[in-house]
């Protein structure tokens, strides 16, 4: 779950390691590290890759260590930043692995892997909406980022499960507010830009309503999208228009009886029996 990204450097035998490393040859490439080390044992780019190699092998103390020993000859190290986070988190220690994540995206805020780990910790966490952010960083800044898209799915799923919750209990406000953060996330997600239709025009707020619904039905003109369509054409007063939404999602779902009994109190409404 966790993303370490290693930097370019000096040496031969560490770039050799490096190289090695984006292979996917990981014991050649930390024996690679282990030479440059011995070599020059304030090697920054072995001593990052020999982090790395410790993670990848789940020795989070030895990790732990040579992160130190990379922040204490560079302090900006950002990938060394990383590195202690993921070691950190892993030792039981998720409120110094949280600033180890946060000073890397300080020093880096471009470098995803970061800002994934640090969605990771804080799904852990529990802090959906927090983690959610996080892991829309890092996908903006390399959709390949790994795990990072896995993680925003989780924290996705589990934020608009939080938000129905609200909204099945009354609470509008906060059901839009957590509506509201998963499409800053995921802005193109239907079940979001329908929901926070719903909540914006139980809410009075027809026309911020009339605008999701615009982009939710651009994704798909589907019998839930135009049903609310109509509900929010007769909340207007514009009952022609709501007996055309609702009668548009019936062609699709004839036998759905909600909308027969919504498309009926349209009629009854405009006099027409």
């Amino acid at each position: 779950m966790d993303e370490t990204e290693l930097p370019s450097g000096a040496g031969l035998p560490a770039e050799r390691a490096l190289l090695l490393w984006r292979a996917g040859r990981t014991a050649e490439a930390e024996a690679e590290a282990r030479t440059a080390h011995h070599r020059d044992p304030n090697d920054l780019l072995a001593l990052n890759i020999l982090a790395a190699a410790s993670l990848g092998r789940g020795d989070a103390e030895a990790a732990l260590a040579l992160a130190d020993r990379v922040l204490a000859l560079a302090p900006a190290d950002h990938r060394a930043w990383n590195s202690r986070g993921v070691a950190l988190r892993r030792l039981g220690r998720p409120a110094e692995a949280e600033r180890a994540f946060a000073r890397a995206i300080e020093l880096a805020p471009g470098d995803p892997a970061a800002h994934a780990n640090l969605g990771h910790l804080l799904l852990a966490r529990g802090d959906a909406a927090a983690a959610l952010a996080a892991f829309a960083a890092a996908l903006a800044r390399d959709p390949a980022t790994p795990t990072a898209g896995e993680g925003r799915d989780r924290a996705r799923t589990l934020l608009m499960e939080e938000a129905v919750r609200h909204h099945n209990a009354g609470d509008l406000e906060r059901a839009d507010r957590l509506y509201e953060r998963v499409l800053a996330a995921c802005p193109d997600d239907p079940e979001a830009l329908l929901f926070r239709a719903k909540t914006l025009r139980r809410t009075r707020r027809p026309e911020a309503a009339e605008r999701l619904l615009v982009r939710r039905l651009a994704l798909a003109s589907d019998p839930p999208a135009l049903e609310e369509l109509g509900r929010l054409r007769r909340a207007q007063g514009r009952p022609l228009e709501a007996l055309a939404a609702f009668e548009a999602a019936l062609r699709d779902r004839p036998d759905h009886a909600p909308s027969w009994h919504e498309r009926a109190a349209v009629e009854l409404a405009a006099g027409r029996p």
